[in-house]
């Protein structure tokens, strides 16, 4: 035994211990012992040391009882800190996600002026900045989309073209930021030439000018050319962009804009020296550009529609709408100007002849031939107007009197009447001509047209080929007749009409060889009405029947030829 740290402890029982047979009080629990063995013999040739530590248990159980109380503490300090840190993360990690949330909600509702404010260098951070960057261009979109519906809106209300321009114009100023904007709309009728309108800004007003386009410089734009980009410096410029080097735009990026493969217009981008506009930029010039061209095709579309509502289609003349309108017009401004205005109202003689002779192409051709004519016959300030068939009106404004009408009436005979050739043939017509002056024979547009078609009927009357000037009485003469002709259509069923028979008397022998029937209309207001009034005014209106009856009389065959009114 070398040491032992208590004296209590006997000899006997360290020993015991040592050897693995402890003694009474050892296996009575009152001590914990350990012992280790220290193998010496290989190196020392000794026998084998054992180390023998004894504790008593109550010391020993104190200290597991510190132990736990211990380890429990920092289980629950562990715990704690734990939750702590998960609470911290987890906060960290729901703010972003909740102002992500925000975000969302606010682009739901159309808010995309409030970005979501993450600054963080992490996934949440560069989530925040795609979210930010699709939120903007989603409004960027919806805005296009707004102001196209806009331009889209004022095409179908029939706005003028230089409204669509302006809304452009605006449209691309505010998002682009471009120091000048043009729109270069073609010529309808000719592409060597067109109108160019500029704006510098959305408060300025615009501006039109006339521009010539170089031929050669329309080739350039091939359709699959999207822009082109053109510099002052350089000789080549179109032309029509001079006046956009003049506002601040060091260089001009052009984008065609095609109907059909036809160009139509042109969007002109002025940009800084520095300045390159990206590509949805290009993209909505190229959608406003399209609205312009529809804007452009509905112009045209609708002044189509205008001139062939107003126009007749085989002469190219003013129908009666247009006719009308026009001579409400000057009626007004005669009434105003204290002037005088005539009416001619023109039927074409033996026109029925030509169409039953040469064919309704070759009557088409001749009255086209005719409303040259007489357009040739009148000044510009005056009106050639086709009412259908082969009538004419023509009206003339601030007549000096009855003697220059009749002048004019008297070429439009002349002529009229020259032969023309159609399909190798030679074809001449005559024309009957009535006139009406304004306001001695009528101050409204129907009346004048009512009395100078009368004046015509008397011309035709008259042996053709002449012109009347309208007279009180003829108005009075188509009032009697007018109530003639409805008067006669009803005399049958009244009974109004009796017979008379007038015998025929032979002059030699003295017999009466027949008796002819007269008809007699007695009518309760007109009184006795003459056969010489009413039997020509029955032929014209178709209610007399000829009918033919076989009579024998003193052994010879002759007919009896009868004329009825039905």
């Amino acid at each position: 035994l070398l040491y032992c740290s208590r004296g209590d402890v006997g000899d006997a029982a360290l020993r015991q211990a040592a050897t693995g047979t402890p003694d009474q009080g050892l296996a009575q629990g009152d001590w914990q012992a350990a012992q280790w063995r220290l193998f010496l013999k290989p190196r020392f040739a000794s026998a084998d040391w054992t180390i023998v530590a004894l504790q008593p248990r109550d010391v020993g159980r104190a200290a597991v009882a510190g132990i736990a109380r211990a380890s429990l503490g920092v289980a629950v300090l562990t715990i704690l800190l734990a939750a702590l840190l998960s609470v911290v993360q987890l906060r960290r990690s729901l703010r972003p996600i909740e102002q992500l949330i925000d975000g969302t909600n606010r682009v739901r509702n159309g808010q995309f002026d409030q970005p979501v404010q993450v600054d963080r260098g992490d996934e949440f951070g560069q989530l925040a900045e795609s979210f930010n960057g699709m939120a903007k261009r989603l409004a960027f979109q919806i805005d296009s989309l707004r102001s196209l519906s806009a331009i889209d809106a004022q095409i179908l209300s029939r706005d003028d073209i230089e409204r669509v321009v302006v809304a452009a114009q605006a449209r691309l100023l505010q998002i682009a930021h471009l120091p000048v904007v043009g729109i270069l709309v073609m010529d309808r009728d000719s592409q060597a030439s067109g109108t160019l309108y500029v704006r510098a800004a959305v408060a300025q007003p615009m501006t039109a000018l006339r521009v010539p386009v170089e031929a050669e410089r329309l080739a350039e734009f091939r359709p699959d050319v999207e822009g082109l980009w053109f510099d002052p410096t350089t000789v080549d410029s179109p032309t029509f962009i001079g006046p956009i080097f003049g506002m601040h735009a060091a260089r001009c990026f052009v984008v065609p804009v095609r109907q059909r493969g036809e160009l139509k217009a042109a969007i002109v981008l002025g940009v800084r020296a520095d300045a390159i506009p990206d590509a949805e930029i290009l993209r909505h010039a190229q959608a406003l550009g399209d609205r312009v061209a529809i804007a452009i095709a509905a112009t045209n579309r609708e002044e189509q529609l205008i001139y062939q509502a107003h126009h007749d289609p085989l002469t190219g003349l003013p129908n009666r709408l247009l006719l009308l309108d026009r001579l409400g017009l000057e009626i007004a401004h005669a009434r105003r100007e204290k002037t005088r205005l005539a009416v001619m109202f023109i039927d074409l003689d033996r026109f029925k002849s030509v169409n039953d002779v040469s064919g309704h192409a070759t009557g088409d051709l001749l009255l086209r031939i005719v409303g040259e004519r007489m357009r040739a016959c009148v000044r510009e300030s005056d009106s050639v107007a086709r009412l259908g068939g082969d009538e004419f009106v023509v009206l003339l404004s601030a007549v000096q009197g009855t003697r220059a009408v009749a002048e004019v009436a008297a070429q439009i005979l002349r002529v009229v009447a020259r032969p023309m050739t159609l399909d190798g043939k030679e074809v001449s017509v005559g024309a009957s001509i009535g006139i009406a002056v304004s306001p001695a024979d009528g101050d409204d547009p129907g009346t004048l047209l009512k009395h100078a078609d009368i004046a015509m009927y008397r011309a035709k009357d008259a042996g053709r080929g002449c012109f009347v000037f309208f007279e009180g009485k003829m108005n009075e003469e188509v009032v009697e007749r007018g109530n003639l002709e409805r008067e006669l259509r009803l005399a049958v069923h009244r009974q109004q009409l009796s017979v008379v028979y007038q015998p025929r008397v032979c002059m030699v022998s003295g017999q009466m060889r027949s008796v002819e029937a007269l008809v007699r209309w007695s009518h309760p207001e007109f009184g006795v009405v003459h056969p010489a009034r009413f039997i020509p005014i029955a032929e014209d209106i178709g209610v007399i029947a000829v009918s033919y009856t076989h009579l024998r009389a003193h052994e010879t065959d002759s007919y009896l030829v009868c004329r009825l009114l039905l």
